[in-house]
């Protein structure tokens, strides 16, 4: 299981380490938190808990439209309770970059062909309302240092990216 917090911190801990709950069970701390210093800005929480084989690859894109990609075993192993280590270390981001979106692309195989499928699409949509279809096997050679997988405009940021069959119908939903 992975586990990436709000404020960017990411760690992968084995499925072994939790256990299933009984009818009334209190639960078991699944990640240690950083408290809020202001009132203005909310704790750390976690926004995203994902399952993966260690094989898998991990997509990650930026506020900025920047791709960067790692296997699963890549990640840092920590306990359950563990805070994590920051994803800016991880990935090399700049400081102005956040994490927008996480796509998990499952490895049948050892070989990158599984991974990088020509079947596949990533939908990209902006919160201007601009949206972008790209093969996933334009993504097959990323460098370590990430690429550009959308180009945003000043003021506009990604907000959400999309694993897709290249017929899937989608529905973008705006705050109204």
């Amino acid at each position: 299981d992975l586990t990436l917090s709000h404020r960017g911190y990411i760690k992968r801990t084995l499925t072994s380490e939790y256990r299933a709950q009984n009818r009334g069970g209190k639960g078991l701390k699944g990640m240690a938190i950083r408290e809020s210093e202001s009132e203005d800005e909310p704790g750390d929480f976690v926004e995203r808990l994902i399952t993966a084989n260690a094989h898998d690859v991990l997509m990650f894109f930026t506020n900025t439209g920047r791709v960067y990609v790692e296997r699963v075993y890549q990640i840092p192993e920590m306990p359950r309770v563990a805070r994590g280590r920051s994803i800016k270390n991880l990935l090399n981001l700049q400081p102005d970059e956040k994490i927008a979106a996480v796509l998990r692309l499952e490895a049948q195989s050892d070989e990158d062909s599984t991974v990088w499928r020509e079947d596949r699409f990533v939908i990209f949509a902006t919160r201007v309302g601009v949206v972008k279809k790209t093969a996933l096997s334009d993504f097959r050679n990323v460098r370590k240092a990430g690429i550009n997988a959308i180009n945003i405009e000043e003021g506009d940021k990604l907000i959400g990216v999309e694993l897709t069959s290249g017929q899937d119908e989608l529905v973008l939903v705006t705050s109204n």
